[in-house]
């Protein structure tokens, strides 16, 4: 995924899941 590599490495693990999780908790 492209967008892996516009975040910084903290995001890399979890470049879709970390804005799913705010969504889905």
């Amino acid at each position: 995924m492209s967008t892996d590599e516009r975040r910084p490495s903290s995001e890399s693990t979890a470049p879709c899941a970390v804005p799913a999780i705010s969504l889905f908790p």
